[in-house]
């Protein structure tokens, strides 16, 4: 038996992870005629009842607006008012958007003119690929990795892991709302992430800003929603098999079932009080039953030569996974917003092993947790200078057995488990016994000003705290019937733990 705990505090200054979560626009208001500029003019982004006045040369900046597709209009005494609709602000990035206004002596109807996304984004430094709400809508896509997978320069190997143009699945660095949600042990990715949360994704591949820190192949940077004032939802379910007709190889793979694979997600959001407070619900929940089939000759307890199995054709890749996210966010003030973020999600699934083939019943079950919360404090100080404070915590437990309790005296029979994959296996059970769980506690500020019409000036702070555990053994003397004792994991002191390498 091995017992492990880690204890890390890692402090970064002055930036480090400080991925952008909101987006800028940018641009000036001009006479059209004259093309001066128009020193106090208005522009107001009107979903979000944000605005500000030009400066003496007509030029205006706003920071901090959430992703997502607004109408914009500039207006000013005298002039006729102009409506820019469909204009898209990306999260970290800058969107140019310049206005001509005409004079108008007495009152007329405004001119709305649909925008057009500029071709080249002159502050884009690195290779950046993003995927909006609407675009993600219309892919069929119902997580993170699925959208990923069809990316350019994305891989992803048999067991699902992420790899961005050759890299370690482990080298990707995946933020959710500007946290990093990663387990400190394996360095994955520690929440299943559905697609009806995501309000703007971004893929980060290669030259990264220095911003970014803990990445070595890619950067994944997620803002999910947070409702609105209008109430939206959707449900969605689908069903499905595997179908193939190479039944020599794939055994029971002709024999379709349409509940094989089901899968059901749905989101709601809208205002709790509107203007003020904003809600955003969302879940999925996903079960595999498995293509690839082994036959049950065998038992975990058979031995000397025993066949004691029913002979039934069963899934040796099942999987399960749910997931349940959270958010809301309130509007104390104009300037000040407080974001409350949870997301909670849950994994059971078996691997197929080509040697358990007679003997499906000893897989080792996989199964992990991962709960996020987040918590975010926004101050907007001026329509071109605002800070954040933001807390987090993250628990992400492991867990992989044939058998939950280790007491179980089905572990005595390890000694007919080959654990080869050179021949195949006629009875046993594999007596390795394995959990971990990792938490991690974060605390960041950032402070963001556009000091001059081409200065963004960006600083900022964060500690993080890791706790790891770990333990692991193989149970080679367990009772000889299965009593009814259970070891609960985590445990606060592994010193109550027996301290043999047995059971």
């Amino acid at each position: 038996m091995k017992a492990f705990k880690y204890l890390v505090l890692l402090v970064s200054l002055p930036v480090f992870l400080f991925a952008g979560e909101t987006g800028k626009l940018m641009g000036t208001v001009r006479d059209a005629k004259t093309g001066e500029g128009l020193p106090g003019a208005n522009v107001v982004i009107e979903e979000l009842k944000l605005g500000t006045a030009c400066d003496l040369d007509g030029s205006y900046v706003l920071i901090n607006i959430p992703p997502g597709t607004y109408t914009v209009k500039a207006s000013m005494v005298g002039y006729r008012t102009v409506i820019e609709k469909n204009v898209k602000i990306r999260a970290d990035l800058t969107t140019e958007l310049n206005f001509r206004l005409e004079e108008a002596t007495i009152m007329t109807e405004p001119i709305v003119v649909t925008a057009r996304e500029a071709v080249i984004k002159k502050d884009v430094t690195s290779s950046v690929i993003t995927s909006d709400r609407e675009e993600l809508n219309k892919l069929p896509v119902e997580t993170v990795g699925d959208i990923l997978s069809k990316k350019a320069g994305i891989t992803v190997d048999p067991g699902g892991g992420i790899h961005v143009r050759g890299g370690r699945s482990g080298e990707v660095l995946y933020l959710i709302d500007g946290i990093p949600v990663l387990d400190p042990y394996s360095n994955s990715l520690t929440i299943s992430i559905p697609q009806n949360i995501i309000r703007q994704l971004d893929l980060v591949a290669g030259t990264f800003n220095a911003e970014y820190g803990n990445a070595m192949s890619g950067v994944v940077n997620i803002v999910t929603d947070e409702g609105g004032n209008r109430f939206t939802g959707n449900i969605n379910f689908s069903a499905g098999d595997k179908v193939s007709n190479h039944g020599e190889v794939f055994e029971k793979i002709e024999t379709i079932d349409p509940l094989s694979r089901t899968e059901i997600n749905g989101s709601i959001s809208g205002p709790i009080v509107r203007n003020k407070i904003n809600f955003y619900i969302g879940g999925r929940r996903y079960y595999d039953k498995g293509w690839l089939y082994g036959q049950r000759i065998y038992l975990p307890t058979d031995q000397y030569g025993e066949m004691n199995g029913d002979s039934a054709w069963v899934p040796m890749n099942p999987s399960y996974n749910r997931t349940i996210n959270g958010k809301i966010a309130f509007k104390i003030t104009p300037k000040i917003k407080i974001t409350s973020s949870t997301f909670y999600s849950y994994r059971w699934w078996k691997s197929y092993v080509h040697s358990y083939k007679y003997n499906p019943s000893c897989l080792p079950i996989n199964k992990r947790l991962g709960i996020q919360e987040i918590i975010n404090f926004n101050h907007v100080i001026s329509p071109k200078t605002y800070y954040s404070i933001k807390a987090s915590y993250s628990y992400s437990p492991y867990e992989q057995y044939v058998y939950e309790n280790p007491y179980d005296y089905r572990y005595k029979f390890w000694h007919w488990y080959y654990g080869s994959g050179l021949h195949f296996d006629r009875g046993g059970v594999s007596n390795y016994w394995y959990k971990r769980w990792t938490k991690t506690i974060m605390g960041k500020a950032e402070f963001q000003s556009q000091v001059t019409k081409s200065h963004l000036v960006k600083t900022g702070i964060e500690a993080k705290r890791y706790e790891i555990y770990r333990f692991s053994m193989y149970i080679t003397n367990p009772p000889d019937t299965t009593e009814d004792i259970k070891l609960t994991f985590p445990v606060d002191d592994l010193s109550i733990l027996p301290v043999n390498d047995t059971v």
